[in-house]
């Protein structure tokens, strides 16, 4: 019967995966119901994986400061709004209670499922997600030449064609050779299409960690290097790369670089000292740690930024070398994006539901060789 519960839980997990990467694609993405649905093959799955696991989440102490951080926020938030209103009127206590369940989704997770199990489809169903984006914004398009971005929701979508990238990276053994040069190729044109330059600017630093991680030689990278610059020298290729950087306009400055995050920036600054403690409300602006600081105060900001330090002290008791590597590169990833846009790391949507689920992944995995959390009780 274990082994019917695994292909039971593998069904379930791989389905919440498929039809999560599914919700961008142009067809689904205003698909309200979907969203239903993913949330109740989630808590199905919690629920059978809590029956039959002999460990409890609530010992586990990155999990007890993870909780007492989001408690601790939510306190604070309702004695705000009771007092001073606006505090919970965005989406963003929503997006923070969605990813807890994911975590502890990823958590139970870890007692019956290896993450490799769930890999295959998750980059299948990416691909086509990437594929119907393609055929729907990009098929006869100038893309490369356009001064606003073709699809709006270009963040999430490059952030799913970059994950089976790092899952191929890290993982290797689990693919074959044709397999990891096929997808990595396609998923590396599509992310070039995509024009995230968010996503593409943390590309470097993932493979920072993958070196520092695996101990690989340097001169590995050379090759990619060397045909990076090779073809930067063509004439078609290296305005390419000048307009995604630019984003094809003309008045070139810092400010247009970073697509009006500055005025924002400026703001923050000539704004926060108002009320530095408790900050002023919702109010959007284009960097997770400045809009925090900003509507929450530092007494609200605390805790969620302590949220993303725990995953930090949860990867050093890691000893498979592919499962640190791997969630070390989500995170930089992570962190990179909370710098330069709003609800990262948490929203907007389930942009970053696999990230959470690998975190709590993570909090339940000393080595990924390792699944013995499952109950002697008698399956049914």
């Amino acid at each position: 019967m274990q082994i019917k519960l695994k292909s039971i839980l593998i069904f379930f997990l791989t389905t919440v995966f498929i039809l999560a990467n599914l919700s961008y694609s142009p067809e689904l993405v205003e698909f309200d119901v979907l969203n239903l649905l993913i949330l109740l093959i989630i808590v199905s799955s919690l629920l059978l994986m809590i029956k039959y696991s002999k460990n409890s989440i609530l010992s586990n102490r990155y999990f007890q400061v993870f909780l007492f951080c989001i408690f601790t926020f939510d306190f604070f938030i309702l004695i705000m709004e009771i007092f001073r209103g606006n505090y919970i009127n965005s989406n963003f206590p929503y997006y923070l209670h969605i990813n807890l369940l994911i975590l502890i989704l990823g958590f139970y997770t870890a007692n019956f499922i290896k993450l490799q199990d769930l890999m295959k489809w998750f980059i299948y169903s990416a691909l086509v997600t990437g594929i119907l984006v393609y055929l729907e914004y990009y098929r006869g398009t100038d893309w490369i030449n356009a001064t606003t971005y073709v699809y709006t929701s270009k963040n999430g979508t490059a952030m799913l064609m970059l994950i089976p990238i790092l899952m191929m990276f890290n993982f290797k053994e689990k693919f074959s050779v044709k397999f990891k040069l096929f997808y990595s190729v396609i998923f590396f044109i599509l992310l070039i299409m995509i024009r995230s330059r968010t996503i593409l600017f943390a590309l470097p630093f993932c493979f920072f960690v993958y070196w520092k991680n695996t101990n690989i030689k340097l001169k590995f990278f050379l090759p990619i290097i060397v045909f990076l610059i090779s073809l930067g020298m063509y004439d078609y290729i290296f305005p390419m790369i000048k307009n995604i950087l630019y984003n094809n306009s003309t008045n070139v400055t810092l400010n247009t670089l970073l697509s009006g995050r500055i005025d924002h920036y400026i703001y923050f600054i000539n704004n926060f000292s108002t009320a530095p403690l408790f900050g002023h409300g919702e109010h959007y602006l284009e960097s997770f740690f400045i809009m925090s600081l900003y509507q929450y105060g530092i007494f609200g900001s605390l805790p969620l930024f302590l949220i993303l330090i725990i995953p930090v002290f949860a990867l050093k008791k890691i000893n498979d070398i592919k499962l640190r590597s791997f969630t070390s590169m989500l995170l930089i990833v992570v962190l990179i994006n909370a710098v330069f846009e709003g609800v990262a790391p948490f929203g907007p949507g389930i942009k970053f539901l696999f990230f959470w689920f690998v975190v709590g992944y993570v909090f339940n995995s000393k080595s990924e060789e390792s699944h013995s959390g499952i109950s002697k009780r008698r399956y049914i």
